[in-house]
């Protein structure tokens, strides 16, 4: 057992950090993810230390007790009656966040963290997206990922850059706006997604910062926390407002759209609500302030603006490998 676990783990950091390989292999092949996803082998927060692990057709699955929370709660989070469902229906549009607190005077250069990536069920006319947002005013960029049919034409997740400016905006190329340098990274789709109750996850370390010398916002994506991709820029030119120079918010969290509020409501992240300990996560989050500098944050709040459906959490730093720690999802308990 031990012995084949240990040879898929070489067989994949070899796939991901051999000399050389990762800048072609991004160039050449950049739909084939699975060789550009940080494959993480720690278990989750919170869970029991001796789970163990069995591998089957390369999917790492845990055996044994029920996993449990030990004590972690969220004494804010109102008590959820499930029949609530069948009384009341959420918003067309979800938020379920953390997020710096509004201040006009506070400038922000940039943002990041590492998502989980998952696939949340939406039907035909929904959406739900897993996104880092920076704003100013109305105006707003945003990246990370999104399950959209009318989009993308299927039911998967994809990678995205969104905008909005002065009343526009789009998704990905949809219309003139990012642009991109590395092409093949916007819209492609995990070969592998994170599973509810395995310890190993699938995720993506993305940034937005600000660079000194053109102005512009750049999306970058970062591989075992050191090679960075420069994806491309939104340019400071799609701005009239104050976002050409600077955000003054940051959201970390998920974003669903029902329309007509269907009574089959779309999941946002994996489903599960933020006080579960299955439930879709930020780490390692970051921003980056007007010196340029990346910093942690501490000056955050939640807001969940359909809850009891869709709820957020911050646990603030949690520990070295996790660093700031963010969960969301919803409408499942």
């Amino acid at each position: 057992m031990v012995i084949e676990i240990a040879t898929m783990i070489l067989l994949v950091l070899c796939s991901l950090f051999s000399d050389g390989v990762c800048d072609k292999e991004f160039l050449k092949q950049p739909a084939s993810i699975s060789t550009k996803m940080t494959y993480r082998q720690e278990q989750l927060p919170f869970r029991d230390p001796t789970l163990k692990f069995e591998v089957e057709s390369n999917i790492p699955k845990i055996q044994g007790r029920k996993q449990k929370m030990f004590g972690i709660k969220d004494s804010t989070a109102k008590k959820f009656n499930p029949s609530e469902l069948h009384v009341s229906q959420p918003r067309e549009l979800c938020h379920a966040v953390v997020r710096t607190k509004a201040n006009d005077a506070k400038k922000f250069m940039g943002a990041g963290a590492t998502l989980a990536l998952y696939k949340p069920n939406v039907q035909n006319n929904q959406w739900s997206s897993s996104r880092i947002k920076l704003s100013n005013g109305d105006d707003s960029i945003e990246t990370g990922f999104m399950v959209n049919p009318e989009v993308f034409k299927d039911n998967e997740a994809h990678s995205y850059a969104k905008f909005s400016a002065g009343g526009r905006g789009c998704i990905n190329k949809q219309c003139p706006g990012f642009v991109e340098v590395s092409p093949g990274y916007l819209g492609i789709t995990p070969d592998h997604y994170t599973t509810i109750g395995s310890g190993y996850y699938w995720e993506c370390n993305v940034t937005i910062d600000k660079h000194q010398d053109d102005g512009h916002w750049w999306l970058s994506v970062i591989y075992n926390n050191t090679k960075i991709f420069q994806i491309g820029y939104w340019p400071k030119s799609l701005f009239s407002s104050p976002l050409a120079e600077v955000a003054s918010q940051i959201e970390w969290g998920g974003e669903i759209n029902n329309p007509g509020t269907s009574a089959s409501q779309p999941e946002m992240g994996n489903g599960y609500k933020a006080v579960n300990i299955n439930a879709t996560h930020f780490r390692q989050v970051t921003t980056v302030n007007e010196s340029f500098q990346k910093v942690p944050s501490n000056d955050f709040e939640v807001f969940q603006d359909c809850s009891p459906f869709y709820t957020a959490q911050d646990y603030g730093y949690y520990d070295e490998t996790w660093g700031h720690l963010i969960t969301f999802g919803g409408p499942h308990e």
